[in-house]
């Protein structure tokens, strides 16, 4: 058995409201919402906005226990501010 440092588990505890579905819900449209308000350089406006509607729609309709999954991923990642990966769908 091997004590080195890529040995070690980091843990990480999420509230146990940010697992609840109706949060969940709601922060995923808070999410799309403020992506699609905000502008990219270079981008045809129409084809972002039928992408991050289609990106909605897509996230709308997973599973409850998926949409608790990308909720706690989106409050993961924001604190890292890499929030926006979850934008790319190419």
């Amino acid at each position: 058995m091997s004590l080195s440092a890529e040995d070690r588990i980091r843990l990480e505890r999420i509230e146990d409201r940010k697992f609840d579905t109706e949060t969940a819900v709601k922060t995923i449209l808070e999410f799309y919402e403020k992506e699609s308000s905000e502008s990219t350089t270079g981008e045809i406006k129409g084809y972002r906005n039928y992408q991050e509607e289609s990106s909605l729609h897509v996230a709308i309709n997973l599973s409850k226990s998926i949409q608790v999954c990308l909720e706690a991923l989106i409050y993961y990642l924001k604190d890292f501010r890499l929030e926006r990966v979850l934008q790319i769908t190419r």
